[in-house]
């Protein structure tokens, strides 16, 4: 076993400080800036020599930025005779560009996988990529963690009835509600969607019974939280008791806040993989934190011992 090293990148002090505290060790330090043109500065304040290092870096509101720091910081730890390098990402940026729907557009979700294993990443640890399938983009080993122990933990101990029924807002989320589902012994139901371009959905229709229910709602993202908000609505309509909502990556983006205040959700629960400070202020979020799962990973990394009991799947 390695030493462990654990490096932050600018948008992930906060949840790698969280790491380090359960893993009992300091985090590295390092000197993060820009040059006066704008250009990213990165150094290494301590000797990495010979060290297992982890670099965390998720993505936030401005993931160019911080995706050139990171290729600069796993740049500087490959030239600093470290042991290997394992960049976490608990937020994968581009996962919606993963296949080419339309002529003459770029496979995104490629093209990053490519850079930050070109930039020098000896393995890639995450959290619930938008698609299982963006693994097979790396060229080295990935690991794809989900949120699915600490989320299902929350809902039994607050749903001793079981009276609940796990919907999936989308055909996408399906497998998800299921697994869920299955290990809650409780009804699944979902959320047809059509949309008529990104971010625009054309129309949503319920399968299922949710009649009486608390239903709860599992996805990857809250984004706009568009999807999530009208199919709260659709449930509502239909006679769920209640609706409650789990998502892994606190996005928030545009008009999320004033689409939660006008829907039906009456909590929406999420995960800690990005630091956004609406979360601070929308009264119905609450942070889950996930860094137990990520502690783990890397323990187990660190001691190459399975990572098979973290997956859910």
């Amino acid at each position: 076993m390695k030493d462990i090293a654990i490096v932050a990148g600018s948008s992930s002090v906060a949840f790698a400080s969280r790491v380090c505290s359960i893993l009992g060790i300091e985090l590295t330090k390092t000197n993060l800036g820009t040059f006066g043109n704008g250009e990213v500065f990165v150094e290494i304040d301590e000797s990495v020599r010979d060290k297992d290092v982890f670099v965390f870096q998720s993505s936030s509101d401005t993931p160019n930025g911080h995706l050139m720091e990171l290729f600069l910081l796993l740049d500087a730890l490959k030239r600093s005779s470290c042991y290997r390098v394992t960049t976490v990402m608990p937020n994968f940026p581009y996962a919606r560009q993963d296949r080419k729907v339309r002529s003459r557009v770029p496979i995104s979700a490629k093209l990053v996988a490519n850079l930050i294993t070109e930039a020098g990443t000896d393995r890639f640890l995450t959290a619930e990529f938008h698609s299982p399938q963006i693994a097979g983009f790396f060229d080295v080993p990935v690991d794809n963690l989900y949120s699915a122990p600490v989320f299902l933990n929350h809902i039994k101990e607050n749903n001793p009835d079981n009276n609940i029924c796990l919907v999936a807002p989308d055909a996408g989320s399906v497998k998800v509600a299921k697994m869920y589902s299955g290990r809650l012994e409780c009804d699944v139901a979902m959320i047809y969607k059509n949309r008529s371009g990104p971010g625009k959905i054309k129309e949503m229709k319920l399968i299922g019974e949710v009649a009486d229910k608390n239903c709860i709602i599992v996805d990857d993202m809250a984004d706009s939280c568009g999807t999530i908000a009208k199919a709260s609505n659709i449930l509502m309509t239909n006679g769920a008791r209640s609706v409650r909502a789990y998502c892994t990556h606190a996005v928030l983006s545009g008009e999320a806040e004033r689409n939660l205040h006008n829907s039906n959700i009456d909590k929406l629960y999420v995960s800690d993989t990005i630091v956004n400070p609406k979360t601070k202020y929308i009264q119905q979020i609450e942070i889950l934190s996930i860094a137990d799962l990520f502690a783990d990973a890397i323990k187990n990394i660190n001691e190459e011992n399975s990572m098979k009991e973290l997956f859910y799947y």
